[in-house]
């Protein structure tokens, strides 16, 4: 990995939104729940209809997170969809720049 994290975007998000509108490496995805048998789905584009990255359930209300060895190069952008029983969710990716 040749970058930073000053290179890198986060948000937490509470509702299903667009994390990034363009090319972009996913990091990783921290799921906090509220109750037991939460989820969440991300997709490699800008819609819930782009193609699925990973679906995060969480049994129990702890904490899970998905950190992928290497980020997940994302051709079409990121979005988020957030399901049920779900307090919030933290994201951190890299938006791709020309020549990376």
């Amino acid at each position: 990995m040749d970058y930073s994290s000053k290179d890198c975007s986060w948000q937490y998000f509470t509702a299903s939104n667009v994390v990034a509108t363009r090319e972009a490496e996913l990091i990783g995805v921290y799921l906090v729940p509220s109750a037991a048998a939460a989820d969440i789905t991300v997709y490699n584009g800008q819609n819930a209809v782009g193609d699925p990255i990973a679906v995060v359930e969480e049994a129990t209300k702890s904490t899970h997170e998905f950190v992928p060895p290497v980020p997940i190069y994302c051709r079409k952008g990121i979005y988020l969809t957030v399901g049920t029983n779900v307090t919030g969710v933290l994201v951190q990716w890299r938006n791709m720049t020309p020549g990376d």
